[in-house]
């Protein structure tokens, strides 16, 4: 098979990104297939010119510039895709081209391109475009897409149990793609003093829920660190940094930022608690199912959540996670409780890490995959 990722990424493999980090699982879960990835239209700033190289995975991967005039860069990428396809079909072989969700006029593009270059097309959906607040013409898009896009495509790879209910009118297969993570390593764990919350620093409203609750913690533990591990703007991070700095809590939470991967994961496997806050009433949490939860789980370490989403569907409290109200209060009494009962909390994490395991292995959804391809 010759599977080409169009548009799902940004600017992979140079950058991190929750998306780049879950297509590139899938990626490896397809085994003897040949792979690409065709980052974004939008392009990306520090490239005058279309990039082309090679991951360590082997996978081919193009990353688009970006003009001074949008609209120039626009055409300009749209063209150049066509011609990318064009390069990347294999006659010998059965070609797939896997999307993301996105602007209806582009994902209009990635079909005719398909159909008149012969790639079956599978569609990755890990949100519902209707939950964000929207403007008047970005909510006229979003209407238009969710209510036509299954009929263009040959399968369709919703995230969560939510956006499955979503798409089934379209009457086409669907394969549930859940987070995914890598649970074949062996990772060497030093338990220390600390929690850990990754997220893109945009999502101040969480970053503050997440400390006021660790600050909260701090007034009945004296021990435990926080590390906040963040991407995205600068300008984003620094407000949170300017938010801890307010709370007077600088010596008791560290921001880190641009790990490797190795980096991370030894990060995540030496911490006490890995923190996923989701909110009852947020329409994206209801969709969505976050990808650092296979991550978090795929270290052993217990995560403090919410039964929100996905996550009834997977996890026990007190069993294989901790569960919390999304309340500060409550958050706070979660990491007290891990602290407190540090035997216990071992155990929820290698439960949580078995439960992982069997469902969001990407080598055993790889192998799902290619038997729902062959299919098609």
């Amino acid at each position: 098979m010759n599977i080409v990722f169009t548009c799902c990424t940004d600017n992979y493999p140079l950058s991190f990104s929750a998306n780049n980090t879950k297509d590139e699982f899938i990626a490896k879960g397809l085994k003897d297939c040949s792979i690409t990835f065709i980052n974004r239209l939008w392009g990306y700033k520090e490239k005058s010119s279309i990039t082309e190289g090679e991951t360590e995975n082997k996978y081919k991967y193009y990353i688009f510039p970006k003009k001074s005039n949008k609209l120039i860069t626009i055409i300009f990428n749209t063209i150049s895709l066509f011609k990318i396809l064009k390069r990347c079909k294999k006659n010998d072989e059965q070609n797939i081209m896997i999307i993301d969700t996105g602007y209806y006029i582009f994902f209009i593009i990635y079909v005719i391109y398909a159909k008149v270059l012969g790639y079956k097309i599978l569609h990755i959906i890990t949100e519902w475009p209707l939950a964000f607040k929207l403007g008047v013409v970005a909510r006229f898009d979003a209407q238009l897409y969710v209510n036509s896009f299954g009929y263009f495509v040959d399968g369709i790879l919703p995230i969560s149990e939510a956006l499955i209910e979503k798409t089934k009118k379209f009457k086409k297969p669907i394969l549930k793609t859940p987070i995914l993570g890598e649970y074949s390593k062996n990772i060497n764990s030093q338990e220390r003093n600390y929690f850990v919350y990754c997220a893109n620093a945009g999502y101040y409203r969480i970053i503050d829920f997440v400390i006021n609750a660790f600050a909260l913690y701090r007034k009945s533990h004296d021990n435990g660190k926080l590390f906040l591990v963040l991407y995205g703007k600068e300008v984003a991070i620094k407000r949170v940094q300017e938010a801890i700095k307010n709370k007077y809590l600088i010596e008791y939470i560290e921001i880190v930022s641009k790990l490797s991967t190795e980096e991370l994961t030894q990060l995540y496997a030496n911490s006490i608690g890995l923190l996923i806050p989701l909110d009852p009433n947020s329409l994206q949490d209801k969709y969505r199912f976050s990808q650092k939860i296979a991550e978090y789980l795929a270290t052993q370490t217990p995560i403090i959540t919410c039964n929100v989403g996905e996550i009834p569907y997977y996890l026990k409290d007190k069993e294989s996670c901790i569960i919390a109200e999304y309340t500060i209060e409550s958050y706070a009494k979660a990491m007290e409780w891990i602290i407190d009962n540090r035997e216990k909390a071992k155990e929820i994490g290698i439960n949580g890490y078995k439960v992982g395991n069997k469902n969001f292995n990407y080598q055993i959804y790889g192998n799902q995959l290619i038997k729902f391809i062959e299919q098609l």
